[in-house]
């Protein structure tokens, strides 16, 4: 019984090393990997949807900022209340050829502070707008895409829709009713086969892949996942809300 036991010792033991080393070679098909439970470490650019009401000075960085806390980044605008609309735009970039070459896959979690309402004078957001997106400046000189913009402004008729960004303008798609719970963002991106999708909770668009044509100026290959908040634009006398939206527990895999 002894030799008997020990034989089958052994054998376990190779059988478990070599279901281990299948393990280890087996091909993920992954290419590379990235996550975090809040956007430390990424950057923050004003967007391009900028108002500014005819008194007041340009709108600058000094009028955004992403506050990072241990589970979760705030993303704000219009943090000193004036007269405008600005744009936070805080994303991750990575610089790297192979990106037109793998499929991107992207979830992220986020929330609004609030249940959007006219009676928040002091704090409201007119929109959510995310997005993945490959710039191609060495063959295409073309950035492609998925990338969508949520109208929580209580002050708008459109709340509550999501528009998708289609290369040119934004299309309406779907409605979401705007609330303070934590919403699910999935965002799957291929180049090669010019196709996308945007999956927010329970409403999916299957057709969400962009094409928009870069300046010169662009060059080399990069990625970006981007995740961007919008203040209103003063829907009434005296009335300069900021904006925050909370993201947390993003993850971006990149699949061969």
């Amino acid at each position: 019984m002894a030799k008997f036991l020990k034989y089958f010792f052994l054998f376990s033991i190779i059988i478990f090393l070599n279901c281990e080393k299948d393990n280890a070679t087996n091909p993920d098909k992954y290419y590379d990997r990235y996550s975090g439970r809040n956007l430390q470490n990424w950057s923050v650019n004003l967007g391009d949807s900028l108002i500014v009401f005819e008194n007041e000075q340009p709108i600058s960085a000094n009028d955004i900022r992403t506050l990072h806390y241990y589970e979760y980044t705030s993303v704000e605008a219009n943090i000193n209340h004036r007269g405008i609309q600005a744009h936070n735009l805080t994303f991750k970039q990575i610089n790297d050829a192979k990106a037109v070459h793998v499929s991107h896959h992207a979830v992220f979690y986020f929330n609004l502070p609030l249940k959007p309402s006219r009676q928040n004078k002091d704090s409201s957001v007119h929109a959510v707008e995310c997005g993945l997106f490959i710039r191609d400046g060495s063959t295409t000189q073309k950035q492609f895409g998925v990338a969508f913009r949520w109208i929580v402004n209580p002050w708008r008729d459109d709340l509550g829709r999501i528009y998708v960004w289609d290369g040119d303008e934004w299309q309406p798609e779907t409605v979401l009713q705007p609330d303070s719970l934590q919403h699910t963002v999935t965002f799957i991106l291929d180049k090669m086969d010019k196709t996308g999708s945007i999956q927010i909770d329970n409403h999916k668009i299957a057709n969400a892949f962009s094409e928009t044509s870069l300046p010169d100026s662009v060059t080399g290959i990069s990625t970006i996942l981007q995740f961007g908040v919008l203040n209103p634009f003063p829907p009434e006398a005296n009335v300069h809300p900021a904006a925050s939206v909370y993201f947390k527990n993003w993850k971006w895999e990149w699949l061969l």
